[in-house]
């Protein structure tokens, strides 16, 4: 800072102390491994943060959040999820792990998650592998893909569910997410349903043979978009390749398809 009369001469020091706007933990033993991790932005209002606790190396729970406070206002936006396998009656067929995401005051943006399969972004909404550790990126994709909206309420459950013995071969991650408008507060319209969103991403891999390690057998990553938008009477199912592979050659492909009722139906 240049200024006449400053204590450096014709500059001015002054040091202070900056307080940190995230803190983060990790807990890695034998027996019990997880952490936590919290952000805080006063200026905004907005409280974030994430925690994994896994024990023995097969039961866990996961949790995600944003708080956002204004005066007379606020919304939450919370994704948690329980991991244990509890095997099924279909033989091989496991469920992995439950969980479920709830907004408060927050919407789904159907742009930005169609846009989001291009960046992986089922990868940090369908049971994140390291929510802690991730965290910053985990949840800017939140307030990207759920984006606060006035009098919305969102909600839904997701599953993970996996074939294979002893190895996992299959995995298929699911969620189901309803979305709710003028559901809080005063204001015009009544309540009604928003729109419906089915997010999905089913991955099979088959690891590298005994004789050469380096190369993996087959490796599908399928994520898919199923949205009905009761407001713009519009429906669609989008699923896209990505990072796939059978032996050394890479796959890649999309399937589309996209319709609109009322006035002017249309069908592509």
């Amino acid at each position: 800072d240049r200024r006449d009369g400053g204590n450096l001469g014709s500059f001015h020091l002054d040091l202070g102390f900056k307080a940190p706007n995230g803190l983060g933990l990790l807990l890695d033993a034998s027996v019990l491994r997880g952490g936590g991790y919290l952000y805080a932005d006063p200026a905004n209002n907005e409280y974030a943060g994430a925690f994994e606790l896994l024990l023995f190396g097969k039961f866990g729970i996961k949790a995600i959040g944003v708080l956002t406070t204004r005066p007379n206002d606020w919304s939450l936006l919370l994704l948690i999820f329980i991991q244990f396998p509890i095997p099924t009656p279909a033989p091989g067929f496991t469920v992995f792990g439950v969980g479920g995401l709830i907004g408060v005051q927050h919407g789904i943006d159907l742009a930005q998650l169609i846009a989001g399969m291009k960046t992986k972004a089922f990868d940090d909404i369908l049971f994140p592998d390291n929510p802690v550790g991730d965290a910053p990126r985990i949840l800017n994709r939140l307030r990207t893909v759920f984006p606060l909206t006035p009098r919305a309420f969102t909600i839904g459950p997701m599953f993970d569910m996996g074939w294979g013995t002893p190895k996992r071969i299959v995995f298929i991650r699911v969620g189901l997410l309803i979305q709710m408008a003028n559901v809080f507060g005063s204001g015009d319209g009544e309540f009604a349903f928003s729109q419906i969103v089915l997010i999905g991403q089913l991955r099979v891999e088959i690891g590298p043979t005994k004789e050469d390690a380096t190369i993996t057998v087959v490796k599908l990553v399928v994520d898919i978009v199923g949205f009905w938008d009761l407001d713009k009477k519009r429906y669609g199912f989008i699923a896209r390749l990505r990072d796939s592979k059978i032996a050394k050659i890479d796959i890649t492909g999309s399937l589309a398809v996209w319709g609109e009722y009322g006035d002017k139906p249309r069908f592509l």
